[in-house]
């Protein structure tokens, strides 16, 4: 099981904490290229361009701009990985996949399957209200902004999975015995987390918070009934480059030059029709990889017999 693996690892307190600080001191420092930059502008600075990160009325490149933004979580990213070899004394496998290797068969399988079902999705609402759609290719921003974004989007989304639903769910889990409860509790958090976008302020706490907890809750399930974070790994990869360079709109917290560009939002419509699509994935990926009863979710979690009782075990041997 996905969360056991923890127990190949050293887990006392005090080694949570000082990785949660130096990812966290990590993650600011990755900071200071965008803050030096916003310093140097002054006065300059809009107050509305600043809280709706829209690099381009800041006078910066938006595909800059959006680099810099994730340069941060590719730090913290790299910071979480030495964290839980060297603080934790476990091998960076356990923390992504119980299998024997990480299963990039499933990584691809998620991403392709979000994306058609995504797409799918915006053809619905297009053909709902085509005029809402804004067609804006621009090819001299465009292409920048697709390798930034297939470079950099996919290490912003691995270093979220990888402390939520890797790290944290698994430090949780051996903590409170219960799947259930690690599954509410990241999600909760990355509903926090995601508190200070734009979206937030442009379609309200509550409904946004429905959609970002949502997320966490399909995210978790995924990794909770297929035993680690590949499918979540895609998911979530391709979700960010969808909403970069497919289709954008105002309040996005990717302010890119994507190919279309909503005149207006519904929230309400917006949250109905990602419910529903999240809905189909789950099902389809529960067919594909015949994930069983769905009280996996509610199991108790049991720390392993030690290495060499079980060592004993198989030798037809018992031990104290």
């Amino acid at each position: 099981m996905y969360i056991e693996k923890a127990y190949e690892g050293r887990n006392e307190t005090w080694r949570y904490l000082v990785t949660m600080v130096l990812v966290i001191v990590v993650f600011f420092v990755g900071h200071i290229p965008v803050f030096a930059y916003l310093f140097s502008a002054g006065p300059n600075i809009s107050e509305t361009a600043l809280s709706k990160l829209d690099f381009r009325a800041l006078g910066l490149d938006p595909n800059i701009g959006l680099a810099l933004t994730l340069l941060p979580f590719a730090l913290g990213f790299a910071a979480l990985l030495g964290a839980i070899v060297v603080i934790h004394q476990r091998s960076v496998k356990s923390a992504l996949t119980a299998r024997g290797r990480f299963d990039w068969g499933r990584f691809f399988m998620a991403a392709g399957l979000w994306l058609a079902l995504t797409a799918c999705m915006e053809l619905v609402m297009y053909g709902l209200n085509p005029d809402n759609y804004v067609f804006q290719l621009n090819w001299e921003g465009f292409l920048p902004l697709l390798a930034v974004s297939l470079i950099m989007l996919p290490l912003q989304t691995s270093f979220e999975e990888l402390l939520m639903r890797g790290y944290l769910m698994q430090g949780l889990g051996i903590w409170v015995k219960f799947r259930w409860s690690p599954l509410l509790i990241t999600s909760l958090l990355f509903g926090w987390m995601h508190g200070m976008n734009p979206e937030v302020e442009e379609f309200g706490f509550g409904l946004m918070m429905v959609y970002y907890v949502g997320v966490g809750l399909v995210l978790g399930i995924c990794t909770l009934m297929d035993d680690g974070l590949e499918l979540a790994f895609g998911f979530h990869a391709i979700n960010n480059i969808y909403s970069a360079t497919l289709v954008t709109f105002e309040g996005s917290a990717l302010q890119t030059d994507a190919l279309f560009r909503l005149k207006s939002l519904d929230p309400l419509l917006m949250l109905g029709g990602w419910a529903l699509t999240a809905v189909i994935f789950l099902l389809l990926l529960s067919r594909k990889y015949q994930w069983g009863s769905w009280n996996k979710l509610l199991a108790q979690i049991e720390e392993p017999p030690p290495a060499e009782n079980l060592a004993a075990e198989a030798a037809g041997e018992t031990r104290p």
